[in-house]
């Protein structure tokens, strides 16, 4: 059981679980600024090499935050969360966590990896791209300005002797085993989602011995590059949406000509940018914007509703809920930095010139025009980093680790074949493929009770039944 004393900022646990943690860490949460009550927190920073190739090297911070079961007595592994992008925070809504139903038997980890929000954050430039949508921009206009961005970016990070290629997935990795180690946990759970299950696998292949299992919700292993697999991953997606609302009474009867209306949609703002609105300014909507936006409905669990829904917005000036769309994705909390220099350093094709780009655009039919941020990020960035991953990094191991894995039928960037990826080098998994929109998210209750059950024993026979899985 707990003893917790109070010194100003400081609380110390003095007394620590069976199941492992260190009998003594020192609490400071004073960089968490939106929590008023942090008595059932131990928060902290550790210091972990930026290169940890050169150990003796600069030294950057990791921010991290344990949120205490409701049981102090509790024998339960924690539970370590990954977050996605790459470049997206963990530490921004702790406050909302407290209420998680898996505090009731284990500990939840939280921390900003590096390069991110309290984490030595990166010179961010999500404000300079985000900045560009409201402008109707060719994406060859778009391209000049985002190559002037990054050689900004380039020569801030130079003259802070940032070494920006050493914020990537392996890195993030070690990062985490040197949190292990201070946390002093007997083993943890593993829990990714998005990018934060190539996190999750890499560090199940660094430090197999510490982990009890792994799960993986919408897993994203590394492939061939950053671009074109969006591409891809965007068409198929946006295709099975079409054919589902062909084959469903109620959606065919509202949309019944929904991916001739999208072309004409298209067609429509290519010649005409539609003027909609955000922050009380002008915001020009042209193909490009349209098609960012779709992704991003295609991101949610209503996407086969949002996607039609949207579409007949364009078409028939509906203008309230364009710009609803456009205030709910026109913003992001993510750092670009961080997924530039992560996503160049694990998934950069050097191959992939501006010919075979513009070659895959026309093979996609349903991506008539390009990719914005994407597109401009790939093209201008080929020469950024000064070093890159190697396939041998790249390549997983077999690992033994209990792995459970769950992906949506609908998923526009993490679909179902990733799941395969992943368990071509498992002895022991689990994959779902469940019958849903969106990227992660579902039914949360089931797939929260399905995790607690898994991490408390991946030896035991588990409950799925509340999943609505895809039927082939």
């Amino acid at each position: 059981m707990y003893k917790i004393v109070f010194v100003t900022l400081l609380s110390i646990f003095l007394l620590a679980p069976a199941f492992g943690q260190k009998e003594s860490l020192v609490s400071d949460c004073s960089f968490l600024t939106n929590v008023d009550d942090t008595s059932r927190l131990l928060c902290g920073t550790i210091q972990v090499p930026e290169n940890h190739d050169k150990p003796a090297g600069r030294q950057i911070s990791i921010a991290y935050v344990i949120l205490k079961s409701e049981n102090p007595e509790t024998k339960e592994y924690p539970m370590i969360h990954f977050t996605g992008g790459p470049g997206g925070p963990a530490l921004g809504n702790v406050k909302a966590l407290l209420s998680n139903p898996i505090l009731k038997t284990r500990d939840i980890i939280r921390f900003d990896q590096r390069g991110i929000g309290k984490s030595s954050p990166l010179p961010d430039l999500t404000g300079q791209l985000y900045g560009l949508f409201p402008e109707d921009l060719t994406i060859a206009q778009e391209g000049e300005r985002v190559a002037q961005f990054l050689q900004e970016l380039r020569q801030t990070c130079d003259n802070e002797g940032i070494e920006i290629e050493m914020y990537n997935t392996f890195q993030n990795a070690l990062d985490v085993g040197m949190l292990m180690d201070h946390l002093g946990y007997e083993k943890y759970n593993l829990r990714g989602g998005s990018y934060g299950t190539r996190i999750a696998r890499v560090i199940a292949d660094y430090f197999p011995e510490k982990i009890n299992a792994a799960i993986y919700d919408s897993p994203a292993p590394h492939r061939n590059d950053y671009l074109v697999t969006r591409m891809e991953d965007y068409s198929s997606a946006l295709r099975k949406v079409f054919d589902y609302c062909k084959g469903d009474p109620d959606c065919n009867k509202r949309s019944p000509n929904l991916e001739k209306d999208y072309f004409e949609v298209l067609a429509k703002l290519e010649k005409e940018p539609l003027k909609a609105e955000f922050n009380n300014k002008p915001f020009y909507l042209n193909p490009q914007d349209a098609i960012f936006f779709l992704r991003y409905i295609l991101y949610t669990n209503s996407s086969r509703r949002g996607v039609p829904r949207f579409i007949e917005a364009l078409k028939t000036g509906q203008i309230n809920l364009i710009n609803q769309v456009i205030r709910g994705r026109a913003r992001t909390g993510s750092n670009y930095a961080m997924f530039l220099a992560c996503e160049n350093y694990d998934e950069y094709d050097h191959s992939i010139t501006s010919a075979v780009v513009a070659r895959k655009y026309k093979e996609l039919k349903l991506l008539p025009y390009e990719l914005p941020i994407f597109t401009s990020l790939y093209l201008e960035s080929a020469n950024f980093l000064r070093s890159y991953a190697t396939t041998e990094m790249k390549e997983y191991k077999m690992s033994d680790t209990p792995s459970l894995i769950f992906v949506n039928q609908f998923d526009p960037v993490t679909p179902p074949e990733n799941a395969a990826i992943f368990q071509s080098k498992m002895t022991d998994s689990h994959a779902f493929i469940i019958d849903a929109g969106g990227h992660g998210g579902g039914d949360m209750g089931c797939k929260r009770s399905i995790m607690d059950a898994f991490m408390s024993d991946p030896s035991k026979p588990f409950d799925s039944g509340c999943l609505k899985l895809y039927q082939q």
